[in-house]
């Protein structure tokens, strides 16, 4: 749970920096985009967009975090950290289709 809210923390930094610095190629690169999947094999795009955020609201990451911490910590709880993390990509990467 802790490597996974860290993991969206950073990436939304990374996002805020990118787009600081006069362009959205992180987010580009990295959030799903079907063409870039299908026309230039993106693949990663599968799993990366789960870890971004909107970059132009706080709010958005505070309270997918605040979701993620109060459902996700009892899950992992019950279920253990490898059968959370595993639900946790099969149910990100499942939204993509």
């Amino acid at each position: 749970m802790r490597v996974l809210i860290i993991s969206c923390v950073v990436a939304f930094l990374l996002q805020i920096f990118d787009r600081l610095a006069g362009g959205p190629s992180f987010t580009y690169k990295f959030g799903l985009t079907p063409e870039l999947v299908t026309g230039h094999y993106y693949l990663w795009q599968f799993v990366t967009y789960i870890f971004l955020h909107d970059p132009g609201n706080l709010l958005h990451i505070l309270f997918n975090m605040l979701g993620l911490w109060m459902f996700g910590s009892e899950l992992e709880r019950v279920w253990g950290t490898k059968q959370f993390t595993k639900f946790f990509f099969i149910c990100g990467i499942g939204a993509v289709f």
